[in-house]
């Protein structure tokens, strides 16, 4: 039993060192999202372009918080992060249920990142919608 502890020790430290990152090529790494084949690197692009979309949503979040900040009376930020969270809470939520109709299958990754993604752009088209009327 005194040997358990530097046996685990010793198998993670061999799982990180062959994890991607130490030594090995990350598999995805090539792969051109316009032309993804397999479910697994549609699943992987569906991803990459839900993060890319939830960049810029969080970008103009921002600039929209900054705009309310430098008003003499800065009650609507405390809004919109109430909003904001509500929002997100609604999205990741909507999504799941969404996905949930395949659980199980190699295609609800995809159906859950381009769900969250569809939903991030029109949040995103809300948010710029404030941010103009602000500025005018």
């Amino acid at each position: 039993m005194k040997y358990t502890t530097p046996v685990l020790m010793a198998s993670f430290v061999l799982t990180l060192l062959a994890s991607p990152g130490h030594g090995e090529k990350d598999p995805f790494t090539n792969i051109n999202c316009k032309a993804a084949s397999t479910q697994l690197e549609m699943n992987y692009c569906a991803n990459l372009s839900f993060k890319a979309a939830d960049q810029e949503l969080n970008q103009i979040y921002r600039q929209l918080r900054n705009t309310f900040k430098q008003t003499k009376q800065n009650t609507q930020e405390p809004k919109l992060i109430e909003a904001q969270l509500a929002w997100l809470k609604y999205r990741d939520l909507d999504c799941k249920f969404s996905a949930d109709r395949f659980k199980g299958g190699s295609i609800a990754p995809l159906i859950y990142s381009g769900c969250k993604e569809t939903l991030t752009k029109q949040r995103t088209t809300i948010l710029k919608n404030y941010l103009e009327a602000k500025q005018l």
